[in-house]
């Protein structure tokens, strides 16, 4: 408990200091650390909405809390893991660019296009994380030994 509370204390601290860094500093400023600056939002998001929930279902053995929730918590866990996964792609596809094509790309990244970009990145997370969330079976929670657990399905869909 003490070791998940410490990584949810860091993870919220460094990535404030990261969006602090990016805002503050004019050196930081370019259109592609906008990239980290979101970044740094899903991993807050994480910390702060995922994290404490997870603690407590791991701690009691069991779900605590109302079954829809559980469901909230399921979806948004997967959407903000996705985003941070699709933020990292995203940068590293911007890297890419402006390596491989430096002239041309350097004149093509408008703050604009990073901040669509950034929205695209969401909404593909969005689009991967709820379709599993309206097929979730609505029955109760399944009761594995102790009380309720809160789990993803597995069913193929």
């Amino acid at each position: 408990a003490t070791a998940m509370t410490l990584i949810m204390l860091f993870t919220i601290f460094g990535n404030i200091l990261v969006i602090i860094a990016v805002l503050t500093c004019r050196s930081l400023r370019g259109p592609q650390n906008l990239f980290l600056v979101s970044l740094a939002a899903a991993d807050i998001l994480v910390a702060t909405l995922i994290i404490p929930f997870s603690l407590a279902n791991e701690l009691m053995g069991y779900w605590y809390f109302e079954s829809f929730w559980c469901e909230i918590i399921l979806a948004l866990d997967v959407l903000f893991c996705t985003s941070s996964i699709m933020h990292l792609c995203a940068i590293s596809l911007d890297r890419y660019l402006s390596i491989s094509r430096p002239v041309q790309y350097a004149t093509q990244r408008t703050p604009r296009k990073i901040k669509g970009a950034i929205l695209v990145v969401w909404l593909i997370s969005a689009v991967i994380s709820f379709p599993p969330l309206v097929s979730m079976n609505k029955t109760p929670l399944a009761k594995d030994g102790g009380g309720p657990q809160c789990k993803l399905n597995e069913d193929v869909w």
